[in-house]
C-alpha cells in the first residue's frame, strides 16, 4: 500500500515522496496543489513564510509541525494517537481512512460533525465526519510532539472586517477596486501566457465573467465552457456574456445520472466533506474526459466582496452573547436540531463559541455570522469541490490574494452590500458584460433590476409549490433552479436515499424517515438527504 505524506507507525517514519527521508534530520514538504506535495529545500522557509503551507518533520526533536496557508488553500488532514505512536498526515482524506483500516484501527463517526454538515453544509473547525481524524483550518500552526503526545495549535489567521467609518472617499475606494480587479491575473500571466490547456468555466455569475474578461484582455489562450441543466438561466446568461466578449463557449449538460456515477467518488475522496450535491464540476470534467492543466476559478470572489453580508453586520452594539444566540437561533429552526442529544448540542455550540472567540480577537460580534460562512464554510468548500479535481488539474484562484481580501472584505458596510463596489468597478472596466443581469433573474426582467431579490423569491416559491402539488409534473420557475436536486432524490438517487436512511437510523439511533419523501421539509433542508446518502457511501469505513 502506498505510504502517505507523513506516516509514523511504531517509530518508523515513511513518506510517499521519498524513501530516504527517514535518514535525514529534518525535511519539509510543500504543496503543488491540493492533491500533490513536493520536497522543499529547508532554506526556502528559513526566514519564515507567513502565507506558505508546509509540513516540517524534525527527527532530532521528534516533532512534526504543520503550517496551513492563510486561507486554508490546500486541504490537509491528520490522525494522531500518542498511546500507539501513530501519526498519519495526508491531503487525501480517503488515504488516511484506508491506512487506518490497513493497520486495523477502529474508526467511528463524529455525530456532531455529521449534524453540522447536514445543517450548515460543513463540519466546524477541525472536525470531520470521523472521530480522531482532523482537518487543518485556515492559517493554523500545529505542533505535534511525538515524545509526549502533546498537540499545540496556534496562530489561526483572522479574517478582518470593517469596524465602521470610511478611510477614503467613495471615489478613492472605487479607483482602488478597479485597480485590484484589473490586475487580478497579473501573478499568473507568466505561467499562463503560453498555456494551451487553460479552462475558464463561465457561469452567469459576476466572478467567472470578470475572470474571462480579464483572460481575454491579457490575450491568454483559454477554452471556456458553461455547464448545467438545459433549463438553467445560468446557461442563457453565460451565452450572452460569451456573445458580447466574442469568445467561443462550449456547453456541457449536467446529466442527472452524473450524481450517481460520480457522487460516490467525490464523497469517498473527501471523507464525506463533499456530499453528492457538490460533484457537479468534477462530474462534468470526468464525464467529458476533460483534464486541463489549469482551471481558472472565481472561488472567494463573492464572499469577500460582501455576498454573504447580513443586514445586521453594521450593528456595532451587538454583544458576543447576542451574536452567538442569533446564530444558534437560526440553527434551532432546523428540524435536525431537536434530534441532537444534550451533549451533541453542547459540542455544536462550543465549536461556534470557538469561532466567535477567534472572530472577536480582530472583529466585532456583529461580524460573527459572516465570519462563520467566510472562514469555516468556505475552507470546507475547497475540499468539497477542488480537491478531487486537482488530482488531474491545478486550480488557479485569482481572488485568493490578501490584497483583494483585505480591501473588499474590510470595506464599509454600504460598499459591500449587494456587492456594490465590486459591481461598480467591474462595470467601469467591462461595461459590455456587466450590464447583463446575473443568473439569479431571467434575462427579460432587466428593467426590474431593483426588485431582483423579491422577483427571485416569487420564482423559487412558485417552483416549490408547483413541484410539491403536482408531485414533480409541473415546475414553474425551473430556470432559476440550477440543478435538479429534488428530481434526483425522487428518481436517480431514490434507492440510495432509502438505503441511506435505514443505515443512518441504525448508525445514529435516530429516525430520518421524514426526509425519504417529497415534502416542504425536504425542500427547506435539501442538504440532509444528500448528506445521508454521503454517509451511506462511507459505510465500509465506519466500525
Amino acid at each position: 500500500m502506498e505510504s502517505l505524506l507523513i506516516e509514523l507507525n511504531n517509530g518508523n517514519l515513511n513518506s510517499c515522496l521519498s524513501s530516504n527521508k527517514s535518514n535525514e534530520n529534518k525535511f519539509i514538504l510543500s504543496p503543488i496543489n491540493s492533491h500533490s506535495y513536493k520536497i522543499a529545500e529547508i532554506n526556502e522557509f528559513s526566514q519564515g513564510e507567513e502565507d506558505a503551507q508546509y509540513i516540517e518533520v524534525d527527527l532530532v526533536n521528534n516533532k512534526v509541525n504543520i503550517k496551513s496557508s492563510w486561507y486554508g488553500e490546500f486541504p490537509l488532514f491528520f490522525y494522531f494517537s500518542a498511546k500507539e505512536k501513530t501519526l498519519l498526515v495526508d491531503s487525501n482524506f480517503e488515504s488516511i481512512i484506508k491506512r487506518l483500516q490497513f493497520i486495523k484501527k477502529k474508526v467511528e463517526i463524529d455525530s456532531v460533525g455529521f449534524y453540522q454538515a447536514a445543517i450548515l453544509d460543513n463540519p466546524l473547525r477541525r472536525r470531520t465526519l470521523f472521530k480522531d481524524i482532523f482537518k487543518c483550518i485556515a492559517g493554523e500552526e500545529i505542533s505535534i510532539d511525538l515524545n509526549n503526545g502533546e498537540i499545540k495549535r496556534e496562530n489561526v489567521w483572522i479574517l478582518p472586517f470593517n469596524k465602521g467609518g470610511y478611510e477614503k472617499s467613495k471615489e478613492e475606494y472605487l479607483a482602488t477596486a478597479k485597480s485590484i480587479l484589473n490586475n487580478l491575473l497579473q501573478p499568473y500571466t507568466e505561467i499562463l501566457s503560453d498555456e494551451k490547456e487553460l479552462l475558464a468555466p463561465l457561469s452567469g455569475g459576476l466572478d467567472s465573467r470578470l475572470l474571462v474578461s480579464l483572460a481575454k484582455k491579457e490575450k491568454l489562450n483559454f477554452n471556456s465552457l458553461v455547464f448545467g441543466t438545459r433549463h438553467s438561466n445560468e446557461v442563457v446568461v453565460a451565452n450572452e456574456v460569451a456573445k458580447r466578449l466574442n469568445i467561443k463557449l462550449e456547453y456541457k449538460e449536467l446529466m442527472n445520472f452524473y450524481y450517481l456515477n460520480y457522487g460516490e467518488e467525490v464523497v469517498r475522496y473527501t471523507g464525506g466533506l463533499s456530499s453528492p450535491m457538490h460533484c457537479h464540476l468534477y462530474s462534468i470534467l470526468k464525464a467529458n474526459k476533460l483534464s486541463p492543466k489549469y482551471i481558472l476559478h472565481g472561488f472567494m470572489g463573492d464572499v469577500y466582496a460582501g455576498d454573504s453580508q447580513p443586514s445586521f453586520a453594521n450593528d456595532f452594539t451587538i454583544s458576543k452573547d447576542q451574536a452567538l444566540q442569533m446564530y444558534i437561533n437560526k440553527v434551532k429552526k432546523h428540524h435536525l436540531w431537536i434530534m441532537l442529544n444534550e451533549e451533541e448540542k453542547k459540542e455544536f455550540i462550543n465549536d461556534l463559541w470557538e469561532i466567535l472567540e477567534d472572530c472577536c480577537r480582530v472583529n466585532l460580534p456583529c461580524h460573527f455570522d459572516e465570519y462563520v460562512h467566510n472562514v469555516d464554510r468556505q475552507f470546507a468548500l475547497i475540499a468539497n469541490v477542488f480537491s478531487p479535481i486537482e488530482q488531474e488539474s491545478t486550480i488557479i484562484r485569482p481572488f485568493i490574494s490578501k490584497e483583494y481580501c483585505l480591501f473588499f472584505n474590510t470595506l464599509p458596510y454600504e460598499l459591500r452590500k449587494g456587492r456594490y463596489l465590486y459591481t461598480e468597478a467591474a462595470k467601469e472596466l467591462f461595461p459590455e458584460v456587466f450590464n447583463i443581469p446575473t443568473q439569479n433573474i431571467p434575462m427579460g426582467y432587466k428593467k426590474f433590476s431593483g426588485f431582483y431579490p423579491n422577483i427571485r423569491k416569487v420564482f423559487l416559491s412558485a417552483f416549490v409549490l408547483s413541484y410539491i402539488l403536482t408531485r414533480g409534473k409541473l415546475k414553474i420557475g425551473k430556470s432559476l433552479v440550477y440543478e435538479n436536486h429534488h428530481e434526483l432524490l425522487d428518481k436517480e438517487l431514490k434507492g440510495e436515499l432509502e438505503e441511506a436512511i435505514n443505515y443512518a437510523n441504525f448508525l445514529l439511533n435516530k429516525d430520518f424517515s421524514e426526509y425519504a419523501n417529497l415534502s416542504l421539509l425536504r425542500f427547506k433542508e435539501t442538504r440532509v438527504p444528500f448528506r445521508l446518502i454521503g454517509l451511506y457511501w462511507l459505510r465500509e469505513y465506519l466500525s
